[in-house]
């Protein structure tokens, strides 16, 4: 089949959350029945060649119709609903309950539709267009995302609403831009679909069955590689979980939210550490202090990150993470 077929298309899924790794199957892109019958007229073949990686093929006998090619997107990974930014983004589980909210609101019960179209190339005066130029369409799919409307009669009016999928349909149905240009690009055009991670704030729990003598420091929470920061460590708040009335308990909250990575740069320990030092009478600062490491014994040495859809708070904006040692 390679020797007949050429790759005439390209698409290719990049994600904020997997930035520095390779991509994993996080979606999976198909031709529908529709697509398929328009694929078989045209003499066209649609497959997967990696993870995240799909390509359009030609026969080089059938004329390509400008019509755009139906592909059903679905996901293949159900953490996915967590760790993208979709338009109005809810918890699934909030979405499908509000069923008479009259705001767009992401619900996957309902079906979506995603434009894509059709790849040419930029005037560029000083590059060959044939040689130097790729056909490229990038698309931001949280800010392309649409929903399906249908008009349903009630009397003798017609009322539009937002049509619900039906069983095993795809989230997603992608009308993919094609024509006859395809055929005469020496260099395949290219499809990216982006998706984005959201930010949290990270909030800790730390409780702990052992004593620790806060007269000789004070506990922190510290990112030993990059640069995340935490407020001041309050201690033994009323409204927070307790597994002994005598046993310690840490909350630390970040300073700024994080964006969601598959992998942090960051390695955060939980540590006893000595007080700050006061400037001295003259009003200078310690440096040769400050340089060195204050902390006077590791209570948690590798801290774990918050995993995103896991613990959330009512206001969707921080992921909570809680700690027994």
């Amino acid at each position: 089949m390679d020797e007949t077929y050429k790759t005439i298309y390209r698409i290719r899924v990049e994600h904020e959350y997997f930035t520095g790794l390779a991509m994993p199957q996080m979606l999976a892109l198909a031709l529908t029945d529709r697509g398929m019958r328009q694929a078989r007229r045209n003499g066209m073949l649609f497959r997967q060649v990696a993870s995240g990686e799909w390509e359009l093929v030609h026969d080089g006998c059938h004329t390509i119709e400008d019509s755009p090619l139906e592909l059903g997107m679905s996901v293949a990974d159900p953490q996915s609903w967590h760790y993208t930014v979709w338009p109005k983004m809810m918890p699934p589980i909030e979405a499908i309950k509000d069923e008479t909210d009259k705001e767009k609101k992401f619900n996957i019960r309902k079906a979506h539709t995603l434009a894509i179209p059709v790849p040419r190339l930029k005037e560029d005066k000083n590059k060959n267009p044939k040689t130097d130029t790729t056909a490229k369409v990038e698309i931001d799919v949280a800010a392309s995302i649409r929903d399906v409307v249908e008009e349903i009669t009630v009397g003798d009016r017609k009322i539009p609403r937002r049509r619900m999928r039906g069983f095993g349909e795809p989230f997603c149905i992608v009308e993919l831009g094609i024509d006859g240009g395809l055929l005469k690009y020496v260099r395949v055009p290219e499809c990216v679909l982006r998706f984005h991670a959201p930010a949290f704030k990270w909030e800790y729990l730390f409780l702990s069955k052992l004593e620790v003598d806060e007269s000789r420091g004070k506990v922190a929470l510290k990112d030993t590689k990059t640069s995340i920061a935490f407020e001041v460590c309050k201690k033994n708040e009323d409204n927070r979980p307790n597994m002994d009335a005598h046993a310690p308990q840490w909350h630390f909250v970040s300073t700024a939210p994080v964006p969601l990575r598959a992998a942090y740069g960051c390695r955060l320990r939980l540590v006893l550490e000595k007080e700050e030092e006061k400037k001295n009478s003259k009003g200078k600062a310690e440096m040769e202090e400050e340089k060195k490491d204050n902390t006077l014994q590791v209570l948690i040495a590798q801290v774990p990150p918050p995993e995103p859809g896991r613990f959330l708070d009512t206001t969707g904006e921080t992921l909570r993470q809680i700690c027994y040692y």
